[in-house]
């Protein structure tokens, strides 16, 4: 049989003992097993190091630690000590899902043309327990070409593809993986899959909210693709076409699957439909339809306004949820399967 080809996953980490068995976790209990997980530490001074050395040996890890200038020199560190056929990053503070390196791979190999793949993303606030589904827009768009893929995270690339992009570049600090993913969207050959692949988790600790005002100083400072005139506002255009219309429509596309999923279970065996991993796990809770509605159509939270108000219409429509948020991703040993 043939052997599965190996999947470098790339952990940056400084003083992240908070998360980083969590992250850890959701490498190992991956479903598809062929995964080193390469983790560079940038001289944490915190119980990080005990937490990584805590499952040395207990499956295909390595690391380092020593100072660096942040996570996209740590990212590049990482590059020269894979050894995979395909990478992808992974932050501490994230975590995957069990099927995320599963179908990413399966893209990959079914689809030789495409040198990176990207999905959804679940997006939450610790501190406060909320929880949203982002749904980047395909990249086929010409204007969006000229854009940075979604994020640097939910994305498997090709290793082959260094020769043609390269490592990150380090000189712009800590937007360097902003610009990386825009590089790439220019010169490779992108694809978008329907599942939901990434925790996105913000706290008080993550880069983006403690060192928020310098990260909007370096991107004002040194702008990417963001061309002032003429063409600035038919980009401008373009985000309120693209980015706001074509995300809606994937939340109703996801809607769409959600609510028909039962009819899609025939008496022998079960088919693929978009979103079926997340759709079907376990650890998701419900929130009103109505809300999901209210997010999506504009002026819809007038008429769930009028449902809400009216006798009939609380009666009729009592007990429709639809499930958008969760509180947490559950990584069991039950949930990880066994890929041959």
């Amino acid at each position: 049989m043939k052997r599965l080809p190996l999947v470098s996953i790339i952990t940056p980490s400084y003083n992240q003992g908070e998360f980083i068995e969590d992250a850890i976790l959701s490498v190992k209990s991956q479903r598809y097993q062929q995964i080193e997980h390469i983790i560079v530490d940038g001289a944490s001074t915190d119980n990080t190091l005990d937490i990584i050395k805590k499952y040395e040996g207990t499956y295909n890890m390595r690391w380092i630690s020593e100072p660096d200038d942040g996570p996209v020199q740590a990212n590049n560190k990482g590059l020269r000590m894979a050894q995979g056929e395909y990478f992808g990053f992974l932050c501490t503070d994230d975590l995957y899902f069990p099927w995320s390196v599963s179908i990413t791979v399966e893209h990959l190999r079914l689809h030789p043309e495409v040198e990176v793949v990207y999905g959804d993303m679940l997006s939450t606030v610790l501190e406060e327990g909320r929880n949203w589904l982002i749904f980047p827009p395909y990249m086929d768009f010409p204007l969006l070409r000229k854009r940075a893929l979604p994020t640097i995270v939910a994305v498997l690339f090709r290793m082959s593809m260094l020769d043609k992009v390269g490592l990150l570049d380090e000189t712009w600090g800590l937007i360097g993986e902003r610009e990386y993913v825009t590089r790439v969207n220019q010169q490779c050959a992108v694809s978008r899959i329907d599942e939901v692949l990434y925790v996105d988790r913000m706290g008080l600790q993550s880069i983006r909210v403690h060192k928020k005002s310098k990260l909007i100083e370096e991107g004002q400072l040194r702008q990417i693709n963001l061309p002032k005139g003429l063409t600035g506002f038919l980009h401008r255009l373009d985000d309120l076409l693209v980015f706001s219309v074509v995300k809606k429509l994937l939340r109703l596309k996801f809607a769409y699957y959600y609510l028909t999923r039962n009819r899609l279970l025939p008496s022998k065996g079960r088919p693929t439909y978009p979103w079926q991993n997340f759709i079907e796990s376990s650890g998701i809770h419900g929130v009103s339809w109505f809300t999901f509605l209210a997010t999506t159509i504009p002026g819809a939270r007038y008429f769930k306004f009028i449902l809400k108000i009216l006798p009939w219409a609380r009666r009729r429509y009592k007990g429709r949820w639809f499930v958008y948020n969760t509180a947490k991703v559950c990584i069991k040993n039950e949930d990880r399967g066994e890929d041959n």
